[in-house]
């Protein structure tokens, strides 16, 4: 058990400290002032300190923030597909979804009993991940592109955040239902995948950032009318 707790705690840093491989992308690319990547960045830093005061936190606060830190990750994701899904309804669909969730979490904040985790709410975040994932490679593969699917930015966060909630799905879902020391065996391979997560973000942002460099640059080219006749 000492061994489990040990490695479920070195996965757990490894999480907490992977969050700020975002910002730090964000600082080492010349790129910055682009909405997205200091979203992104922004999203690192929040991240990390919400996992780093959750030991400190007293008990009975710990339901307002299950609520908060699922709404915050949820709205990440939503943002991402947001951004870059073409058409104005699905634009539309993602926000009113968002309301509709937002909602949702407020009467379950007021209505549910205090559990392990806010497993209803997660699992409903996961589905509607699941359906904006759909909705963007329907929207990908749909269009007709030259450049490779790994040069496009979103392709790494779409897959980072499909392997961090198929991952973790049923961890989350189970949570409340299987005894605590049972799920504590196991409860680190989330950490890992969420971990997995924040370095495809990471290499999204970098991607991303140098995409926006090369469109900077082409825009920078003069255009030279030489008369050749």
């Amino acid at each position: 058990m000492d061994k489990i707790q040990n490695i479920e705690k070195l996965f757990l840093h490894i999480l907490i400290f992977s969050y700020l491989l975002l910002p730090l992308c964000y600082l080492i690319k010349k790129s910055r002032n682009h909405p997205l990547i200091i979203f992104l960045a922004i999203y690192g830093i929040v991240f990390f300190a919400l996992l780093k005061v959750y030991d400190y936190l007293p008990l009975n606060s710990l339901k307002l923030y299950q609520t908060v830190y699922t709404f915050l990750e949820y709205s990440v994701f939503a943002y991402i597909f947001w951004r870059n899904l073409v058409k104005p309804i699905l634009k539309k669909l993602i926000i009113f979804i968002s309301l509709c969730f937002l909602s949702f979490q407020i009467i379950y904040f007021f209505t549910s009993p205090p559990e392990i985790i806010d497993s209803v709410p997660v699992g409903i975040e996961t589905l509607l991940t699941f359906l904006f994932i759909i909705l963007y490679f329907n929207q990908y593969f749909r269009t007709v592109k030259a450049v490779n699917i790994y040069s496009d930015s979103i392709f790494w966060f779409t897959v980072g955040i499909l392997i961090y909630s198929s991952g973790s799905f049923f961890f989350n879902i189970l949570a409340n239902h299987i005894a605590t020391k049972e799920m504590d065996n196991y409860w680190y391979i989330t950490y890992i995948v969420e971990t997995f997560k924040n370095i495809l973000f990471s290499i999204g942002i970098l991607v991303y950032s140098q995409n926006l460099s090369n469109s900077l640059d082409k825009l920078s080219v003069p255009y030279l009318d030489i008369d050749v006749t």
